[in-house]
This record gives C-alpha cells, sequence and structure tokens, in this order.
C-alpha cells in the first residue's frame, strides 16, 4: 500500500494497535524493545515526526497515544505504568498571557490554563524524559538518535558569564522565528522557556528542565528564553551538518512553513472533523 493511499486515522489505529500486541506479547525489557523498533518498521511507509531535509516533502502522521508510549518507554524512570507520565517532571506547559512584564516570569494566564503533553504532540512537539546525569552512556538516548538520525551532537551553555554577546543573543533568541530543519534541544543542566504557537496562534510557554528534551517541528513559529534561573546548558542534536538559521515572523512562504501547517494544522483539523 502506497505512502498516500492511508489515512491519518487508519495509521493511526494500526501504529497503535501493532504497539499494544508487540508490548503484550513478551515480558521485561525484550517486549519494550520489540515495540520500539516496529514503530520504526519500514512495512508502516512512516516516520512518526521524522523531517525529510531534502525540504521535498514532510512525512507524518499523528500517532499520539503510540508516541506517547514510546517518549515513556526511552525514559530509564519509566516502570511499566502508562499512568504515569513521567516528562511531567521535567517538561510542563501552559498558555501565556498577554503581559509585557519580565520574559523570565512564568506568565501564566488567570486563571492558569496548563497544556498537556498529548495537546504539544498534536502541534508536533514531541518529548522525553531522560537521565541527564548520564546522557554519555545513555541507552535512552542512544536510540533516539538512531531512530531519528541525530548524528550530529554539541552543546550550549546558556547565561550572561558564559555565552558571548549575551544581552544580543538573547534578544534575538526571543524574536519569533522558524527553522526549515527541527529544532532539538536536551536540558542536561538548568531550565528555561521554549514558546510555541498553536493552531489558532496562541502562545504556549513549554518549561524544560533538566532531563527533559523537546524537538520543535521544522516551520513551526516559536522563541526562547531564560528563566529566572538565568542559566540552562543544552545538548543540540540534528541531521546531518547543523544549520541554525532562524527565518523572523513572517517566514509563511517558505516551503517548511506551509508544509508544517499541512501536516499539524490543516490535516489535523480534517482529523478531528471525521472522528
Amino acid at each position: 500500500m502506497g505512502l498516500m493511499e492511508i489515512s491519518a486515522k487508519d495509521l493511526r489505529r494500526r501504529t497503535v494497535r501493532r504497539f499494544l500486541e508487540d508490548l503484550g506479547s513478551k515480558s521485561g525489557v525484550e517486549n519494550i524493545e520489540t515495540a520500539i523498533k516496529h514503530m520504526y518498521a519500514p512495512d508502516l511507509k512512516i516516520w512518526i515526526g521524522y523531517t525529510c531535509r531534502s525540504r521535498g516533502f514532510l512525512v507524518f502522521q499523528r500517532s499520539f497515544k503510540a508516541q506517547q508510549f514510546v517518549s515513556s518507554f526511552h525514559s530509564n524512570q519509566f516502570m511499566g505504568s502508562a499512568c504515569k507520565d513521567e516528562r511531567e517532571e521535567v517538561i510542563q506547559a501552559w498558555y501565556m498571557d498577554d503581559s509585557n512584564e519580565d520574559q523570565r516570569l512564568p506568565h501564566h494566564r488567570e486563571p492558569k490554563e496548563f497544556v498537556s503533553l498529548d495537546k504539544l504532540a498534536e502541534l508536533g512537539v514531541l518529548s522525553w524524559r531522560l537521565d541527564a546525569d548520564n546522557y554519555e552512556t545513555d541507552e535512552g538516548l542512544k536510540k533516539i538518535r538512531e531512530a531519528r538520525g541525530y548524528s550530529y551532537m554539541d552543546f550550549c551553555d546558556i547565561c550572561p558569564e558564559k555565552l558571548p554577546n549575551y544581552e544580543e543573543k538573547i534578544k534575538s533568541f526571543f524574536e519569533e522565528h522558524l527553522h526549515t530543519d527541527e529544532e532539538i534541544r536536551y536540558c542536561v543542566a538548568g531550565s528555561g522557556y521554549f514558546d510555541v504557537r498553536d493552531a489558532k496562534d496562541g502562545w504556549i510557554r513549554v518549561w524544560v528542565k533538566k532531563g527533559g528534551m523537546i524537538v520543535l517541528p521544522a516551520g513551526i513559529y516559536h522563541r526562547f528564553t531564560l528563566d529566572t534561573d538565568n542559566y540552562i546548558k543544552a545538548m543540540r542534536l540534528f541531521v546531518g551538518d547543523p544549520i541554525w538559521t532562524p527565518f523572523n515572523r513572517p517566514h509563511d512562504h517558505l516551503p517548511a512553513r506551509k508544509e508544517y501547517l499541512e501536516a499539524f494544522v490543516e490535516k489535523g483539523d480534517a482529523v478531528d472533523a471525521a472522528a
């Protein structure tokens, strides 16, 4: 069956069914390894959230519950229960207010309006909880890098004492922009805010703390700032040679933006209407 012949709903059901069958067929670590392996199996003809750097197309369909399982299994904090999402201890999200106060403040709405990690996944923002104290030997991180093709890695320390031209850089980070490739950040120390636009252009603030890893899809408008602790050390990952070029809003004409809207906003509306 060709890629274009599978609807998003059918693919989601098929992927989740396959995952759950694998999960229940064996015990211990073996069932987790099999389930993860089959999540990326070639016969599904799809990679969850994987952006092709050729920019010819974006291969993505939204298997939200399956993605949640995979993110949890990659975390070595996961103890076999799908009821508690360990990611929420290191990644939290909420809708922002319209205040012009210090950008490093939480900026909650009143009353507070939190956003689930499943909701972020619907926008293409993927997340994991990993072992930041042992990132050099963490098998969970290794599996993610292999599955998603993250061949490049470096670190970025963001704080007034360590980042050259700090004031200029932190100002540029907070300008609303997009990238033509994924932005992958793994917080190994400190914390910071990644703000993303939802489907209706509202701001969602994503607070990433030590152990949290997120992937922002190509084409999503976003920005970054430190919180009041003024420090984050982040691992930066990339497919191939890194390209950090930001395109400040508006850049709606870029293929990456059009592909993002088609994959996460327009198709999402169509799937919800058909459900």
